[in-house]
């Protein structure tokens, strides 16, 4: 099995993993950088089947490669995609021996994260809220319904960006007069009435202006005949805009992490709180709850 083919299909495996798209993205970019490196190194493509010492030897390399090319967070992340890349070739029977754990991280930079402070927190809402109401055009009146109703989701859940992006309608699921958001990454979030009720409302401003939902997305540009999912863009200049309004730095990720900060208050295991904020692993979540500023 050529080096190439290998790559390609452990891309179509992820697909099938439910993946993000940003992280198959990445997942991309690492692979084909890996790809360019071998072939910059043998010259020639080989058969890691019938060559493991070889490809034994490119992946230690390679690893030696992104120590002195990237900052250690950067390099490390790209060491797991490789070490995961290993293991599926193992899982395939394709090499002999999972050789991953020969990979080692280097010790990571570690910096404070700043969380968003309540205060401010209610101060985005107030205004979004009072832009929502000062408009009634159709159009304008939807694109204030959006990003107020996104950032009361960001405020509830602190979902992760790529979530939040690929919602559509058939993610919102109503049993008994209650409201669940079932994201793109497996989570299902139980929303507040109050939330409920605002996602109800959005929901006939957006039917007012497309006389469509079913499963399309649920932010959209209303300035387009036809629903369309919007960009991550939109909400770069949205946090954008808000930071400079408000004078400090304001992100999805600080939301996110002033809702990791509140679960952690929470009396359940290290685990379930893992779960909660959507991460699989629990040294991932003690990692980021560890650096929060409080």
């Amino acid at each position: 099995m050529l080096l190439e083919q290998c790559v390609m299909l452990y891309e179509m495996y992820l697909e099938t993993m439910g993946k993000s798209e940003s992280t198959l993205r990445n997942y991309h970019v690492d692979g084909m950088q890996f790809l360019k490196f071998a072939r910059e190194l043998f010259e020639r493509t080989f058969d890691i089947t019938e060559d493991t010492d070889a490809f034994y030897a490119l992946c230690i390399n390679y690893t030696t490669h992104l120590n002195h090319s990237f900052k250690a967070n950067t390099a490390n992340r790209k060491r797991s995609n490789l070490r995961s890349f290993i293991k599926y070739l193992y899982f395939r029977n394709w090499i002999e021996k999972d050789f991953s754990d020969d990979l080692l991280h280097l010790d990571r930079e570690f910096k404070d994260i700043n969380m968003i402070s309540e205060k401010t927190v209610e101060k985005v809402e107030e205004m979004l809220y009072k832009d929502l109401l000062c408009t009634s055009d159709t159009i304008q009146k939807l694109k204030h319904f959006r990003n107020y109703l996104i950032l009361l989701i960001f405020k509830e859940f602190g979902i992760k960006t790529s979530d939040i992006l690929e919602l559509t309608w058939g993610h919102i699921q109503e049993k008994d007069n209650v409201c669940y958001i079932y994201t793109p990454s497996k989570q299902r979030l139980l929303c507040t009435p109050e939330l409920h009720k605002v996602i109800m409302e959005y929901r006939a401003c957006y039917y007012e202006r497309f006389k469509k939902i079913e499963r399309y997305p649920l932010w959209t540009n209303s300035n387009l005949s036809e629903p369309n999912a919007i960009e991550g863009k939109v909400l770069e200049r949205l946090f954008a805009k808000l930071s400079c309004k408000f004078d400090k730095k304001i992100t999805p990720m600080s939301y996110r992490y002033r809702h990791i900060h509140k679960i952690d208050q929470v009396k359940k295991s290290v685990s379930d709180k893992a779960a909660i904020v959507g991460y699989s692993q629990s040294s991932v979540y003690i990692e980021k709850r560890n650096r929060i500023k409080t």
